[in-house]
């Protein structure tokens, strides 16, 4: 008889366990639980467990004024840099929707970028796809609010003075850049504005985007430009300039980057950045205490710009 009982009770054990064990998978499972984890980490700026709750292959689609898509937790990791250094904070608002392995919420984002613009917070709807625990896709999409505060983002600029010489734009974007006059700086530049920098790698075209991604980011990390001298050829400029920043301040380095503009009608249609590789090795030692991993082509005799180390150095 106690061998019988025995046995029920480690039968009902099992069983327990057994149940216990498929709660567990179900919450690991639930697409609303991992959101809510998701929108917690994020909120508290706890960059590894939010990138923990993503799989190795997810995708992040942003909408704009970023419209940036992230791939892989390494692209992520660097969307949760940027969110931290942007102050970003998000509340769900309403009840969201599950179907299936998908959560829909509605979220509204207060950040630097869009605290400094007085359009905070903005609504966005999230679409979060999520198997085996882990997030595999993010979605973020505009509501018709969202499109007319962002319009406001990306309202014309005041008019820029009437300068064509292509080294005196340049210079007068320099003024207004470290003065952290943005909508100066902004008026410089073509509505079709294509940027690029090699570290941390971005590339985008749009003022709305580079307004928001580049200046006010910038800006909100109080960076400070030393341009050195310039060459000019043509309607291009080129030239290198000393840098700092909070991050940079941080980590007591002065950054060197080289720079080259493109200049049409008065206005900036082109900016490239590139680090220079002391510059990169110098972050690296002291970020990491190791020598760089990241190849650097030879540095060029370049660009009367600034550098923007943007994702590591502060964010909108």
């Amino acid at each position: 008889m106690g061998y019988c009982r025995c046995i029920g009770r480690v039968a009902a054990a099992v069983l327990l366990l057994g149940i216990l064990a498929g709660g567990a998978v179900r919450a690991a499972d639930d697409p609303l639980a991992v959101s809510n984890a998701l929108w917690d980490a994020n909120n508290a700026h706890a960059i590894d467990a939010a990138l923990a709750l993503f799989a190795d292959d997810a995708v992040l689609q942003l909408a704009p004024p970023r419209s940036t898509r992230y791939v892989g937790k390494a692209g992520i990791r660097t969307w949760l840099e940027e969110n931290t250094a942007g102050h970003h904070h998000s509340e769900v608002v309403g009840t969201p929707q599950v179907a299936g392995d998908k959560a829909t919420f509605t979220i509204e984002l207060a950040s630097d970028v869009f605290r400094a613009a007085s359009i905070s917070p903005v609504p966005f709807v999230i679409e979060i796809v999520v198997s085996g625990g882990k997030i595999k896709s993010f979605t973020a999409f505009p509501t018709a609010e969202t499109n007319a505060k962002l319009a406001r983002l990306s309202s014309p600029s005041p008019a820029a003075p009437a300068v064509t010489n292509p080294a005196a734009v340049v210079q007068q974007f320099s003024t207004a850049y470290n003065a952290g006059d943005a909508a100066a700086a902004v008026a410089l530049f073509a509505d079709t504005i294509h940027f690029k920098r090699d570290f941390p790698p971005l590339e985008l075209a749009g003022k709305a985007a580079f307004r928001a991604q580049v200046i006010e980011v910038s800006i909100t990390g109080h960076i400070h430009t030393e341009p050195g001298p310039v060459q000019v050829a043509g309607n291009t400029v080129t030239g290198r300039a000393r840098v700092t920043n909070d991050f940079l301040r941080g980590i007591g380095i002065v950054a060197e980057a080289d720079s080259t503009f493109v200049v049409e009608n008065g206005l900036i249609v082109s900016w490239e950045i590139r680090q220079t590789p002391e510059t990169l090795a110098a972050i690296q030692r002291a970020t990491t205490g190791a020598a760089p991993t990241t190849p650097s082509a030879p540095p060029r005799t370049g660009g009367g710009g600034e550098a923007s180390f943007i994702h590591r150095l502060g964010d909108g």
